[in-house]
């Protein structure tokens, strides 16, 4: 069979001494055989087997084309099957490659639960963009350029990226999207691409720019055993409207927010006090007044009249947020005498 490629035709087994069971790998005896071969691509991949087991018999050249007819379509059946196969193993290493690259992409923006809802496909990010109701948080050093060049460059890259990684780290904590990176400068977003709240916005704004503080005394006191000077950051923190959404070219997209409502957050940012936390009347709204240091109106760079802005304690310990949060919310409450009137 292997040899010639056609059907192996033997009218009767009695006179050979091939013909048992374990040699030619039959399930019944036979008398007489007939053996044709699967081909596929020039190569056999199988063959099929007609016998005759009570008695010899003359195969018909009929018969013969008849089951060359059955072993081509066999042959056809078998590709198909294999084709199937290695087609399922093929979709299943694409799925998890897809798996891969979205989680080892989406996680170095996003926070780990909203990676697992875009695997999913439980949250979308190929989003048209749109106005949103989102909090723009911005972050910078103070005097990087000077703390760059007393450090040199290999010092300075590798705090920098000591430092980026406590930040990235308390933005995901509560559930921010870390939007992009301007050399030591954070924009981070929070109600996109998961919606949320105003007031939740800002609450988890607020406790991860606290978060960010406490991450960075105890850098410092590291750093301070190196011989590094304290570091410091300013922090903007404004909501409103931003158009948010996919923006780029076919080859290369962002997800990012655009618009007055993160040019204020930046200004903000900018007319903060070294470890300052400024925020606008729009963010204060939903925080409670104990924590609000001061309120002035303060002129930012492309805004003709002057804001009123607010700076926030940053003394106080991210966890506390959530304490004032329920105080503000049972101090908003009605007394029973004032809900009967």
């Amino acid at each position: 069979l292997i040899a010639t490629r056609e059907p192996v035709v033997l009218n009767s087994l009695d006179d050979r001494t091939l013909s048992t069971q374990s040699d030619l790998s039959l399930q019944n005896p036979a008398r007489a055989l007939l053996v044709a071969p699967l081909m596929a691509d020039g190569k056999i991949i199988g063959s099929i087997s007609l016998r005759q087991v009570h008695q010899a018999r003359i195969w018909q050249p009929e018969e013969i084309e008849l089951v060359k007819v059955v072993a081509s379509q066999a042959a056809i059946a078998v590709q198909q099957a294999r084709l199937f196969q290695a087609t399922k193993a093929n979709e299943q290493r694409i799925a998890e490659l897809n798996q891969y690259l979205t989680e080892s992409v989406l996680k170095r923006f996003l926070p780990e639960s909203l990676v697992k809802k875009a695997a999913q496909g439980d949250l979308r990010l190929d989003l048209q963009p749109e106005p949103r109701l989102v909090t723009i948080l911005f972050t910078d050093i103070v005097g990087f350029t000077e703390l760059s060049n007393q450090l040199g460059p290999n010092r300075i890259a590798k705090l920098l990226n000591e430092y980026l990684d406590v930040m990235i780290t308390a933005i995901f904590e509560y559930g921010g999207t870390v939007d992009k990176f301007m050399g030591d400068g954070i924009l981070a977003m929070f109600g996109a691409p998961e919606d949320l709240g105003a007031e939740t916005q800002v609450h988890r704004a607020i406790a991860s720019v606290l978060r960010m503080h406490e991450q960075l005394n105890e850098l410092n006191q590291q750093w301070n055993l190196q011989g590094v000077p304290p570091v410091r950051f300013r922090c903007g923190i404004h909501t409103g409207i931003a158009v948010v959404g996919m923006f780029g070219s076919a080859d290369r997209t962002d997800f990012t927010a655009i618009g007055p409502t993160v040019n204020m957050a930046a200004r903000l940012q900018e007319a903060a006090a070294p470890n300052g936390i400024l925020v606008s009347e729009d963010v204060a709204q939903y925080l409670d007044r104990t924590m609000v240091v001061d309120s002035h109106p303060v002129h930012l760079k492309g805004i003709a009249e002057s804001v009123t802005a607010m700076s926030i304690r940053s003394d106080l310990k991210a966890e506390a947020i959530s304490a004032l949060v329920r105080h503000r919310a049972v101090a908003a409450m009605p007394l029973s005498g004032e809900a009967n009137a």
